[in-house]
Parts: structure tokens; sequence; C-alpha cells
């Protein structure tokens, strides 16, 4: 069997054959020169939109002839209605941000009142001759605070649930 010696003279299935499955958007090329094979190329052909592609538009038109019109005006309606979806959670987003910032507020307000009462009770405690009592608790005191700021929010939740907390992601409003 003698090939090819010129990718011209190759035979037409070399030229745009399937993958084997139909599908025409993905095409296998091979040349040959002089018996060998020099390269084989693959090119697979892609869309990515809510809406059928131009050549899928023209084969729904070639069997219902307003397919490509009731196709868009779904398009458009679908967007409109994800508008509507976005807009409804930003109205809810600025009614409860305000309330959250202002619980937010207050539990700081309350730890810092409390961080202050027990820094006088450490330095009260120094005044009426106990400084080591004085010193171990404002040490214990400030040593709270740093892990209190440097500790993971989840962790807290993981430990009053006992078992891992979910995982946290803001959602998708593309």
């Amino acid at each position: 069997m003698s090939l090819p010696r010129d990718a011209a003279d190759a035979a037409p299935a070399d030229e745009d054959e399937g993958d084997g499955e139909g599908d025409p958007a993905v095409m296998r090329r091979a040349s040959w020169t002089q018996g060998k094979r020099l390269d084989v190329g693959l090119c697979q052909l892609g869309y990515t939109s809510p809406l059928p592609s131009p050549d899928d538009l023209d084969r729904y038109a070639a069997h219902l002839p307003d397919a490509p019109e009731r196709l868009l005006a779904a398009g458009e309606r679908e967007q409109a209605h994800r508008h509507e979806i976005e807009r409804r959670l930003a109205a809810m987003d600025e009614g409860a941000l305000p309330r959250f910032f202002a619980g937010e507020r207050f539990a700081h307000a309350v730890s810092l009142l409390l961080g202050l009462a027990y820094l006088s009770a450490m330095v009260l405690a120094i005044l009426q001759g106990y400084p080591l009592a004085g010193v171990g608790g404002a040490t214990f005191g400030v040593a709270a605070v740093i892990w209190a700021v440097r500790r993971d929010p989840s962790s807290a939740v993981e430990a009053a649930e006992g078992e891992s907390a979910p995982a946290r992601s803001t959602p998708d409003v593309s």
C-alpha cells in the first residue's frame, strides 16, 4: 500500500473527518508527505451564549419560521425578570444593612465598656495592694482581646454546631 505523496493527493476523508460521535464542530486534518505523517491538528469550535448560535437559529427558522424571534423574546423576558429580582434584592439590602450595622455598633460599644470595666477592676486591685493579681488579670485580659481579634469567626460557628461550618460564598448576580 502506498501513501499519498502530497497533502493535495490525500483522500477527502482525511480532510474533514468527524470525531466519531457525529459532531460537525470537531474536525481533524492530517497532512501526508512522502509516506510520513507530518502533523495532526484538532480544531473544536465553541459558542457560549444563553441563546442558540446563529447557525442553530437558521436551522430552527427552517422548521419554524418564527422560532428565532420567539427565542430572542424569551431571552429578553428572562433578562428583564433577572433585573427585577436583582432590584428587589438591592432594595432588601438597603433596609437590612443599616439595622445590621446598628447592631454591630451596639456590640462594639458594649465590648468597649466591659473591657474598660475589667481594666478598671485590675487597676483597683493594684491600688488595693494586690499587684500580682492586678498585673496577672490585666495580662490575661489583653491576651483575651488579642485572641478574640485574631481568631477565625467560623470556628465559633463550628464549635456551636458541633460540625464544620458551611462554605461561605457570595451569590452569583451576573
